[in-house]
C-alpha cells in the first residue's frame, strides 16, 4: 500500500497561505508609497464642457477629493474639491479623456473651460491578446473576437467560460455531444469541429501561458478582456495545440501613474427547482398494469425463485398476494396507493431544492511612475439544486515596476482554495431491482426514512445472518449523510517575466511561469451508510454452530482517498521589434520555449476505518472469499492505484507584421513543437506550422469616395496549426499485473508502438471584410473560412498474426473538412439625449463532414442511426449526425413497418441486413448540430437605467426524441409517456405511430422501431437567454462615497420562446434535465 504524503499537502497549503500575506503587504506598500494630498478647505470649481457639434453626451468628472459628478446637459458643471492639489478628468464614450491639474485655491477660483476631441475610431480601439503579445486590431489579418468586460458582466456564475456563450461569433456550446477524449471538458467549439478522435476543446491560455488546471479556478471578476482565436494565421503560432482555436484570457493589471481605484461586487444567485416534468415518464398505473402482466406471465420467477434478488415493490404486493399472505383488497388497496405516486414528486421533495450561488469580489489597482500593481480577492460559495456544495477562494496580486529606463520586472500569480462536498441523489439514480418503478417513494408520510429494495429482499437480509449481520437495509433518502465525498482543490498559478530594453525599437523578454494544482478527493463511507454495510456483510463468514462471524473485511466505515497533481512550467525567451520608419511599420516577434508538464497521483483504500480515534483494518487481498448470500468467490479490492504522466514540449516560434502606409499588411508566423508525445520520427523532420495573411484597408486609396461606409477592410489569412491527443504515446502501452491463481507478474500489451505518431494537422483558409458606417452607426465583419483536418487519429488495418492484439491499430491516416460564415453587426440604432439603444447581432454558418475514415464492422450511412450523440465518421456526412430508418407505419397488428427492397415489410433481421449492405432503406436526415446559430442581444439605456437582453437561435439540425423501448420497459424498467399512445386495437395504426406491446418482445422490432424517422424531430428553436436589468446611482447627487455604483438584475435560461417540434420537446436536452432559470441580485462600484 502506497503511503500518501500528508505533510507535504499541509506545508504546501501554508505556502500558498504565506504567499498571500507577502503579495499583500508588497501591494499595501505600493498603495502608500503614492503621494498623499494635503489639506487646503473648500474649493468649489465651476466651468463647462464643450463638445463639437454640440452632441448630447454624458460628461462624467472625476477627482481625488470630490469623488464623481456629471456635467449637465449643456456640458455645466460644479465641483468641489476637498483636498488640493487634485486632478479634475473628464470621460465621455467616444472622446479623448481630458485631464486639468487644480494646484492651489487661486486656480480653483477660474472658469474652467473644457473642449473634448473625438476619438480616433478605427477598427484597432480594442486591443488583441495573442498570448505572446498584444496588438491592435488593424494589425491582426487573422479572425479574431475580443469579448470586453461589460460583455463579460453580462452573464453572471462562477465559470468564466459559460460568460463567452453569445457572446461573440464562431463559438458554440455542444450540449450531450462528445467523442469519448478524455481530455474534453468544456463542451466548446470554435469554428466547429477539427478532429474526429482527438480533443475537441480549444486550447486555453492564461495571461500568456497554457492553462492546465480546472478552469473552475479561474474568478470571472479578475478577467479583463478574452481573446478568441479563430483562424489558423491567428491560432498558429501556438502550434500543435492550436488546432481548435484558441481561447486567451488576460486578467486585469494595474497602470503606470493611475489613481488608486477599489472596485467591487456583491451579487447572489437564486435558481428553480428543476423541471423533472421535461422528463416524459410512463404513468404509474400503466407501469404497475406492466408488472401485474409480467408477473403473470412468469417474467419473475427466476429472480423470486433465488429466494434473495431485490423485488420491486409492485412486484412483493403481487408475490403476497400469491402466497395468501394478502387478500385481494388489501393488495388492490395498496397497489392503488402506488398508483397515486409520481417518482417525480419524489425525488423533488426528497433529493432537489432552489440553488443558491454568492459571488464576492474586491480589488484595487493603481500605479506610481515606475511601478503599477493589481491586487484582487473573491470568494464564490455554491449550494446547489441537489444540495452539493462548493466554495472558491481566490487571491490574486499582478505587479509590474521599472528597475530602470530600461529594463522592467513583472509578476503574477493566483492562488485559488476550492472545495467541493457531494449532495443528495439526482433523478434517475435510484432503481430498485436493477428497474426504475415511476411510483418510488423515499420518505413516508411523515418524512421519515423508507428502505428501498436495490439488491437484495428484505425479508431474506433481515434473516440470512440469524440477527449477527449488519443492517442490510438501503435508505436513500439519508444515505447521503452517511456517504460524503469531498474534494479539496489548490492551485498556485505564477509567472515572473523580465523586459529589457535593447534599441529604442527592440526589446527582450525572459519568462517563467509555473503552475502547481492539487487535488484531494475523499470518499467516506461511514460504519452506518450502506456501501459499507453491504461491503463487511458480502465478505463476512458465519459458523452457525458457534454463532461466530468472521470479517473479512473490518467492520467500519470505507474511506478511499485519492491526490492528483498536476505541475507545469515554461520557460520563454522572446525578442520584440516594433518599427516605424515613413511610411513602413514592422512589428516581429522571435522565441524559444520550453515546457513542461505532467501529472501524478495515486489512490488508497482503507476498510475498517474510523476517523475519530483515526484507525483503519488490515484486510487479506490475496486470498478469495465467498460472498456470504450468492457463494461466489472473489478477491477484495485493494484500490491502490498510481499514475504518472509526463509532457515535454520544445518550441520555436515567430511572428512578423508588415504595414505599408498602414492600408497594406503583410503577416506571417512560423512554428516548430518538438515533444516526447511525438514518435522520433516525427521529432527527426523538421516540418513546422506556419501561416500567412494579407490585409488590405480599401478605404484609404485615393479612390475610395464611399462617404456612408468610412471604413473598409479585406483581409485573408491560410495556414496551419496542429491538435495533439496528450493520452496517446508514441511508445507502447503495457498493462502490467499478477496472475490470480499463480501471483506471478506478467505485461499485456495494449497498443503497439508507433514511431510515425504526430500531431493532427488543421489548415484553414479564411477571408474577412470589415466594415463600419458614418458615426459607426453600423459596423461589424463578415468572415468566410475553409477548413481541412489532415493526419487524424483514426483506424487503419493491420495484420493480426504480427501481433495479436487486434486487426486495426490508431495511426494519423483520417481527413475531414469544414466551412461555414462568421458575421457580426453592431448597430447604434438610437442616440438622443438619454436615451440609446443599440443591438449586436452574432451570425454563425459551419458545416463538417469526414473526407476519409477506415471503418471495417459498419459500411455507410448504416453507422449514423442513433441520437446523434456522438462523433461517427461515415464519408461523406457531418461527424455529428443522423440517419434512420424509413417509415411505412403500423400494420393491422401494431407492428411496425419498414422497407425490405424497397417493399413494405416487418422482417427487421432482413431490414437490418439491408441497412447495414446498402443503406438502401434507410434515409439520411442531416446533421445534429447546429448549422445556423448566434444571437441577437439589444440594449437600452435611459438616463441611469440599463436593460437588455439575448435572443440565441440555432437552426438546420435535427434530433432523435426518446420513445418507448419495449426491450427496456421489460428488461430494465424504464417506461416512456409514448406507452399511452399504443397501438391497441385494429384500426389505431390511422392516428398512431407507436407499436403495439406484445410480449414477449422482439428486439429487432424495438431497435427498428427507435431508430425509425417517425421519432426524429427539427431541433431548430430559439431561446430567451437572458436579460439584465442595471441601474447606476449619480454618485455625487446621492452623496455616495464612489465613482460608480450600480445595482443590477440577471435573469437566465428563462426557456424556449419557439420550437420546430410540436412534441414540446427541448431539442437540445433530450432525456436529460432542462436549464432552469436562475435570478442574480447585485451591486457593483468603485471608489
Amino acid at each position: 500500500m502506497v503511503k500518501m504524503n500528508f505533510s507535504n499537502y499541509r506545508l504546501s497549503n501554508k505556502a500558498l497561505w504565506i504567499m498571500a500575506f507577502l503579495m499583500t503587504l508588497l501591494s499595501v506598500s505600493s498603495v502608500f508609497a503614492q503621494n498623499p494630498l494635503t489639506q487646503d478647505g473648500r474649493n468649489i470649481i465651476k466651468g463647462q464642457v464643450f463638445l463639437p457639434d454640440g452632441k448630447g453626451v454624458n460628461v462624467i468628472l472625476r477627482s481625488g477629493s470630490g469623488g464623481t459628478r456629471t456635467a449637465d446637459s449643456t456640458g455645466r458643471f460644479i465641483v468641489e474639491l476637498r483636498r488640493l492639489p487634485d486632478t479634475l478628468r473628464f470621460n465621455a464614450v467616444g472622446y479623448i479623456t481630458v485631464s486639468r491639474i487644480i494646484r492651489n485655491p487661486e486656480e480653483s477660483k477660474r472658469y474652467l473651460s473644457v473642449k473634448m476631441v473625438p476619438e480616433i475610431r478605427d477598427l484597432g480601439d480594442v486591443q488583441i491578446s495573442t498570448g505572446y503579445q498584444r496588438v491592435r486590431p488593424n494589425e491582426v489579418n487573422g479572425s479574431v473576437s475580443v469579448i470586453d468586460e461589460k460583455r463579460l458582466n453580462a452573464r453572471t456564475g462562477t465559470n468564466i467560460l459559460d460568460r463567452i456563450i453569445g457572446q461573440t461569433s464562431g463559438v458554440t456550446l455542444n450540449v450531450g455531444k462528445a467523442n469519448g477524449n478524455p481530455q474534453n471538458t468544456t463542451g466548446i467549439s470554435i469554428r466547429g469541429l477539427g478532429t474526429i478522435n482527438g480533443p475537441l476543446d480549444p486550447l486555453i491560455v492564461v495571461d500568456g501561458f497554457i492553462y492546465e488546471g480546472n478552469i473552475n479556478n479561474i474568478n470571472p471578476f479578475d478577467v479583463q478582456d478574452i481573446s478568441i482565436l479563430k483562424d489558423a494565421s491567428a491560432a498558429s503560432i501556438w502550434g500543435a495545440r492550436a488546432g481548435n482555436g484558441v481561447i486567451v484570457i488576460a486578467t486585469k493589471k494595474g497602470r503606470y501613474n493611475q489613481d488608486i481605484v477599489v472596485s467591487f461586487n456583491a451579487n447572489t444567485t437564486v435558481n428553480e427547482k428543476p423541471n423533472l416534468g421535461s422528463f416524459r415518464t410512463m404513468s404509474s398505473s400503466d407501469y404497475i398494469d406492466v408488472e401485474k402482466m409480467l408477473f403473470e406471465k412468469g417474467f419473475f420467477d427466476n429472480r423470486i425463485n433465488t429466494g434473495y434478488q431485490a423485488l420491486t415493490p409492485v412486484v412483493e404486493i403481487l408475490l403476497a398476494l400469491r402466497s395468501n399472505k394478502l387478500t385481494n383488497v388489501e393488495a388492490t388497496k395498496q397497489l392503488d396507493l402506488l398508483r397515486s405516486k409520481d417518482v417525480r414528486d419524489s425525488y423533488l421533495k426528497s433529493f432537489y431544492r432552489h440553488a443558491v450561488t454568492q459571488q464576492y469580489a474586491l480589488s484595487i489597482r493603481g500605479g506610481a511612475i515606475n511601478n503599477s500593481y493589481s491586487l484582487s480577492a473573491g470568494h464564490d460559495q455554491t449550494v446547489d439544486e441537489s444540495y452539493s456544495s462548493t466554495q472558491r477562494t481566490n487571491l490574486r496580486f499582478a505587479h509590474s515596476y521599472k528597475v530602470s529606463s530600461k529594463l522592467t520586472l513583472s509578476t503574477n500569480i493566483l492562488l485559488t482554495a476550492a472545495s467541493f462536498q457531494n449532495g443528495r441523489p439526482v433523478y434517475g439514480s435510484l432503481s430498485s431491482a436493477g428497474r426504475q418503478p415511476t411510483y418510488l417513494k423515499f420518505e413516508d408520510e411523515l418524512g421519515n426514512a423508507i428502505p428501498l429494495a436495490q439488491v437484495y429482499r428484505q425479508i431474506y437480509t433481515d434473516t440470512a445472518g440469524g440477527g449477527k449481520l449488519l443492517d442490510w437495509k438501503y435508505y436513500p433518502a439519508n444515505e447521503y449523510e452517511n456517504t460524503i465525498f469531498k474534494q479539496k482543490r489548490r492551485e498556485i498559478y505564477g509567472s515572473i517575466s523580465l523586459n529589457y530594453k535593447i534599441l529604442s525599437f527592440l526589446s527582450a523578454d525572459l519568462t517563467y511561469q509555473q503552475q502547481f494544482q492539487q487535488e484531494i478527493s475523499t470518499d467516506d463511507y461511514s460504519v452506518n451508510s450502506y456501501y459499507a454495510r453491504n461491503l463487511v456483510n458480502s465478505y463476512s463468514q458465519l459458523n452457525r454452530s458457534t454463532g461466530i462471524v468472521k470479517y473479512n473485511i473490518p467492520k467500519g466505515g470505507i474511506s478511499r482517498v485519492a491526490q492528483n497533481n498536476i505541475n507545469s512550467a515554461t520557460y520563454r525567451f522572446q525578442l520584440n521589434g516594433i518599427k516605424n520608419f515613413g511610411v513602413h511599420s514592422v512589428n516581429i516577434i522571435v522565441g524559444a520555449e520550453a515546457r513542461n508538464s505532467g501529472t501524478d497521483g495515486n489512490t488508497n483504500l482503507f476498510y475498517g476505518y474510523n476517523g475519530d480515534p483515526l484507525t483503519y483494518g488490515n484486510v487479506d487481498y490475496i486470498n478469495s472469499f465467498p460472498n456470504f448470500i450468492t457463494g461466489s468467490t472473489n478477491q477484495i479490492s485493494s484500490g491502490d492505484v498510481l499514475t504518472k504522466l509526463d509532457y515535454r514540449f520544445i518550441s520555436l516560434y515567430g511572428n512578423a507584421v508588415y504595414s505599408l502606409k498602414g492600408k497594406y499588411t503583410v503577416s506571417a508566423s512560423v512554428r516548430k513543437d518538438g515533444s516526447n508525445i511525438f514518435g522520433a520520427n516525427t521529432n527527426d523532420k523538421w516540418k513546422p506550422l506556419w501561416s500567412a495573411g494579407l490585409g488590405w484597408t480599401i478605404s484609404d486609396e485615393n479612390f475610395y469616395n464611399l462617404r456612408e461606409l468610412p471604413i473598409l477592410r479585406l483581409t485573408s489569412t491560410f495556414g496551419y496549426s496542429g491538435n495533439v491527443d496528450l493520452s496517446r504515446t508514441a511508445s507502447p502501452v503495457g498493462l502490467y499485473g499478477s496472475n490470480a491463481i499463480t501471483g506471478l507478474p506478467y505485461v499485456r500489451i495494449r497498443t503497439i508502438n508507433n514511431p510515425d505518431l504526430k500531431w493532427e494537422q488543421l489548415s484553414q483558409l479564411n477571408i474577412k471584410i470589415d466594415f463600419a458606417t458614418r458615426k459607426d452607426r453600423i459596423k461589424g465583419s463578415i468572415a468566410y473560412y475553409i477548413k481541412r483536418g489532415s493526419d487524424l487519429y483514426g483506424l487503419t488495418p493491420f495484420d493480426y498474426t504480427a501481433w495479436g492484439g487486434a486487426a486495426d491499430v490508431t495511426r494519423n491516416v483520417a481527413d475531414m473538412k469544414g466551412y461555414g460564415v462568421d458575421a457580426e453587426f453592431h448597430s447604434l440604432n438610437v442616440q438622443s439625449g438619454n436615451v440609446k439603444w443599440d443591438t449586436d447581432l452574432y451570425f454563425n454558418y459551419s458545416e463538417n463532414k469526414t473526407v476519409k475514415y477506415y471503418r471495417q464492422s459498419v459500411t455507410g450511412i448504416f453507422g449514423l442511426l442513433g441520437a446523434g450523440q456522438s462523433i461517427t465518421p461515415i464519408e461523406g456526412k457531418p461527424l455529428y449526425a443522423i440517419a434512420a430508418y424509413k417509415w411505412a407505419g403500423l400494420n393491422s397488428s401494431g407492428l411496425p413497418q419498414g422497407y425490405l427492397k424497397g417493399a413494405v415489410s416487418t422482417d427487421y433481421a432482413a431490414i437490418s441486413a439491408e441497412g447495414n449492405l446498402n443503406g438502401d432503406n434507410i434515409r439520411y436526415i442531416g446533421p445534429a448540430s447546429p448549422v445556423y446559430f448566434g444571437s441577437l442581444i439589444n440594449s437600452f439605456n435611459f438616463k441611469n437605467i440599463t436593460l437588455s437582453f439575448n435572443l440565441s437561435y440555432r437552426f438546420g439540425y435535427f434530433a432523435r426524441k426518446e420513445t418507448i423501448s419495449y426491450n427496456s420497459l421489460v428488461n430494465s424498467g424504464i417506461g416512456n409517456a409514448d406507452y399511452e399512445k399504443r397501438w391497441q386495437k385494429p384500426g389505431d395504426e390511422s392516428f398512431t405511430n407507436v407499436p403495439a406491446f406484445i410480449y414477449p418482445i422482439n428486439g429487432l422490432s424495438d431497435s427498428f422501431y427507435q431508430n425509425s424517422e417517425v421519432n426524429i424531430i427539427r431541433g431548430d428553436n430559439i431561446r430567451l437567454d437572458y436579460v439584465n436589468l442595471g441601474y447606476r446611482f449619480d454618485a455625487g447627487k446621492w452623496r455616495f462615497p464612489f465613482r460608480t455604483f450600480d445595482l443590477f438584475f440577471n435573469a437566465t435560461s428563462l426557456g424556449i420562446i419557439w420550437r420546430a417540434n410540436k412534441d414540446g420537446i427541448d431539442p437540445d436536452y433530450v432525456g436529460r434535465i432542462n436549464p432552469f432559470e436562475g435570478y442574480t441580485f447585485g451591486i457593483r462600484g468603485s471608489f
